[in-house]
């Protein structure tokens, strides 16, 4: 089972979507834990295979010649930054910095941030930042839904049939116990095959699944 959280994996798929378009220059970072904005700013370049120097108004500026440079090309940069809840004040005023490079018309570089819950408190309290934002929250998918994004990533960690069908009461179970919750579907799969991996069974019930539950104090 692909154990990456469900915004990951919107990023990921984003970025294979983007990737194969022309019109976009595509730069996949996972937020780093650092204190300096310098610092942020020289992985973001990297990421778009820019050449960084010392100083970080230099490299401020290296980078909004290289996204009019890019405008011109008709080429849209787009940063997509993943555990954006690494990121600290610093960064997040960059972030918003950043945003600041723009034609009449046109914003020159387009910032996607995927996070845990405190991102949303954390850009909340920066008032700027926010009002320049699109919020996007991850809530409770329908059972259809669950079943194929649970499909999915069996498939994609070279998984074959499901240890549950959509039918039967393990899946209702999973179903019922996660709220429909991507991230609390996922945590639930992960236990719930190593537990067959245990038990050398190659289906799950609605025991089982019951159990994982409590386990992960989804039973309520």
């Amino acid at each position: 089972m692909d154990r990456s959280d469900p915004e990951t994996s919107i990023l990921r798929r984003l970025n294979e979507r983007l990737s194969s378009d022309k019109r976009y220059n595509i730069a996949y970072v996972i937020a780093p834990n650092v204190r300096r904005a310098n610092t942020f700013l020289k992985v973001i370049m990297d990421a778009f295979d820019i050449e960084s120097v010392r100083g970080y108004d230099s490299n401020l500026k290296i980078f909004e010649t290289y996204l009019v440079a890019q405008y011109k090309q008709g080429i849209t940069p787009v940063l997509l930054l993943d555990e954006a809840q690494n990121a600290n004040r610093d960064a997040l005023r960059l972030i918003h910095y950043l945003l600041n490079f723009e034609t009449a018309t046109t914003k020159l570089l387009q910032i996607v941030l995927a996070g845990q819950e405190e991102l949303a408190g954390k850009i909340l309290r920066y008032r700027e930042l926010a009002s320049r934002m699109f919020p996007i929250a991850i809530n409770a998918m329908s059972s259809q839904d669950m079943e194929e994004m649970i499909r999915f990533r069996w498939m994609v960690a070279g998984g074959k049939d499901l240890p549950f069908a959509s039918g039967d009461g393990a899946y209702k179970a999973l179903y019922a116990r996660s709220k429909g919750l991507p991230r609390d579907a996922v945590k639930m799969c992960d236990e719930i095959l190593r537990e067959l991996l245990a038990i050398e069974r190659k289906q799950a019930s609605a025991a089982d699944v019951e159990l994982i539950a409590q386990q992960l104090n989804l039973a309520s």
